[in-house]
């Protein structure tokens, strides 16, 4: 059963009577205020006759409420100041203009009145009480009103005679929105308003923030509206006061500044640690490397756990090959060189120098923190050496839509190398996570110094082939018909956003090398579910097979693979007793690609397909059927 708020017959009557019976506050009332920013001259006028508008609510079921006065708190003191009365009607009225109001048409519900009131009226004789402060908070409050209004008073400079026909210059004011107490950190809300004179349009509004070092930033915070929000970026300025100012400029280009506005701010940032030699992705012939690095100090003092920091050389493994020790001096700005690493005995590849140390943030206090920090820079060595191997990594390549191939256990892999002395090992690794969201270089050489690892992730460094040649190889392919990713060299699928790298690197007998790399993707259940089913056969030559006793009987046989529904790159690997014999690559394949094989003796002959869709980027390894040639006795 609805329940309605217990009245007085004083408060009925009076809210359905022509003449109302005036009854106390229930203190359900409540106001608010169209603004929270005055300004007023110095000697408390308004120029302008600005006025606030204030909401009075009574709730319903609440008795009238008469109010005459206002209550002003600054600093700890308070002053009243007279007002004309404001009835606050009571929370009940009558449907009816019948006096009294028959109980039907009592309604019952919220009741609202609004009162514009003078800024210097209400405002005037506090600031004349605080002359000489150019800005403070207030605290206004109301007999029988349930809530208090927070004003920011500005008073500006003694009102003059002015001339009517000229529009007063702005009159900016800064109101600071963030909440809590100072010191303020990180991002601080600022509300400015220009103060433009009614009927003149803004120019510009800058605000200048200034450190406790006295540098300005006058370019960051700039409006053309009358009024704007800024978030102030206090970590870029050193801890303690910070001072903001706007200049207001209008369409007359009069100029108008407001009050300055201090605040306080702490932040912890730590100092940036920064490598500077090597350069990232550089490349050196150089027999050693120096490593230079430089710690700059930001907003906290900070103090250098044991004083040193450590600086490491990885290899493409992201193994340690070599350490140094470097001191570093708390407190201050520095920069720093680490004695140089000796690379000639070192082979031609991408290194990682890795520079770490860590620090305690605000030593000495009870919030002291420590926090580590590093920093990496890649570089490649020897890779230009004179004739190193060629390499040419064919399966899996780059799509034609310029995105990597996508591999699994029954993909295939497939390089070619060729050099003047001779190739002796040919390894494939599947090394990574990288970041997938970088553009691909598109040049093997290159994209083995572009790929950036993702921090946090477990690195993944995969060996899938490590093949010699005795007598050493100068010109020829080398084939991994299946990628066997899921035995005991397993590799996870990558994460969203992330790839990995085929590499590739082609040794020659005078032990230069030539890397490679071909990014790659590896999720197992996409791939599977996107593969195309290529169908295989084989047709021998003659038919029927030749009887005559001594010969063979077959003479040839033409390998075709068919289903090849889009662009494709194919390569046909023939194998005679197991062993490879040839192989015939086509770079661009649509709908079916035959091989024909002459048969020079008795043995089983069968083709290995590996082909590469050009738009999935997927790479499939297929056995195709085998002929049986004999000589016939």
């Amino acid at each position: 059963m609805k329940k309605w708020p217990l009245l007085t017959l004083a408060v009925l009557l009076g809210a359905c009577s022509t003449t109302p019976t005036p009854t106390s506050g229930s203190g359900t009332v409540t106001v608010a205020a169209d603004k929270s920013a005055i300004v007023l001259a110095a000697d408390g006028t308004s120029a302008s006759s600005a006025t606030t508008k204030y909401t009075f609510t009574n709730g319903a079921g609440a008795g009238k409420l008469n109010i005459s006065k206002a209550t002003l708190t600054s600093a700890g003191v308070s002053t009243d100041v007279a007002l004309p009365t404001i009835v606050v009607p009571a929370g009940v009225s009558c449907t009816v203009t019948v006096s009294p109001c028959p109980t039907g048409n009592v309604q019952f519900g919220p009741q609202t009145v609004e009162k514009a009131l003078n800024d210097a009226d209400v405002f005037g004789k506090l600031v004349t009480a605080n002359a000489g402060k150019s800005s403070f908070p207030v605290t206004v409050s109301f007999p029988g009103v349930s809530n208090t209004l927070n004003f920011t008073v500005s008073a500006g400079s003694a009102s003059t005679p002015t001339d009517p026909t000229v529009p007063a210059a702005p009159s900016p004011v800064i109101v600071v929105t963030s909440s809590g107490t100072a010191p303020y950190s990180k991002l601080l809300g600022v509300n400015v308003s220009g103060g433009f004179a009614a009927g003149v349009a803004p120019k510009q509004m800058v605000l200048t923030v200034t450190g406790a070092d006295g540098l300005s930033d006058s370019a960051s915070y700039v409006s053309t509206q009358s009024s704007a929000t800024f978030s102030v970026d206090t970590t870029k300025f050193p801890n303690g006061a910070l001072t903001m100012q706007v200049t207001a400029i209008d369409a007359n280009s009069q100029i108008g500044k407001s009050a300055v506005k201090t605040v306080q701010i702490a932040n912890r940032v730590a100092p940036t640690l920064t490598i500077n030699t090597p350069v990232n992705g550089s490349t050196t012939t150089l027999t050693s490397q120096a490593v230079q690095f430089s710690v700059m100090k930001k907003n906290s003092a900070f103090s250098v756990t044991g004083g040193t920091a450590t600086v490491e050389l990885l290899d493409y493994r992201g193994k340690i090959v070599d350490t140094r020790t470097v001191a570093v001096t708390d407190n201050v700005d520095g920069n720093y060189t680490a004695d140089a690493f000796d690379m000639a005995g070192l082979p031609a590849d991408t290194y990682t120098v890795h520079v770490k140390l860590g620090v305690t943030l605000d030593p000495g206090t009870a919030t002291a923190i420590t926090q580590a920090l590093d920093a990496t820079s890649q570089v490649t060595t020897n890779t230009t050496s004179v004739l190193p191997p060629a390499a040419t990594i064919r399966f899996p390549a780059i799509t034609n839509n310029r995105t990597p191939g996508r591999i699994d256990s029954s993909s295939g892999f497939m390089v070619d190398v060729s050099d003047n002395t001779g190739v002796s090992v040919v390894e494939a690794r599947i090394v990574g996570p990288y970041d997938a969201t970088k553009a691909l270089a598109l040049n093997g050489t290159t994209q083995c110094q572009e790929s950036q690892t993702v921090p946090g992730s477990a690195p993944v460094n995969v060996l899938l082939l490590n093949q010699g040649f005795n007598p050493p190889l100068s010109l020829g392919s080398v084939v991994l018909p299946s990628i066997d990713i899921d035995g005991s060299a397993y590799v996870p699928d990558n994460a969203p956003n992330q790839r990995y790298d085929m590499r590739v690197t082609a040794v020659d007998t005078d032990g230069n090398r030539n890397i490679q790399c071909i990014p790659v993707l590896i999720n197992r259940a996409a791939t599977k579910a996107a593969r195309i089913s290529y169908t295989t056969s084989v047709v021998t030559n003659p038919s029927p097979a030749n009887t005559r006793s001594g010969q063979l009987n077959y003479s040839s046989g033409n390998f075709t693979i068919g289903g090849i529904t889009s662009s494709s790159r194919v390569t046909g690997v023939l194998y005679q007793n197991g062993a490879r014999q040839s192989m015939a690559f086509t770079a661009d394949a649509t709908g079916s690609v035959v091989d024909s094989v002459g048969f020079g003796a008795a043995g089983t002959y069968q083709v290995v397909w590996i082909v590469e869709d050009m738009n999935t980027g997927i790479v499939t390894q297929t056995t195709g059927p085998s002929v049986s040639v004999i000589q016939n006795p």
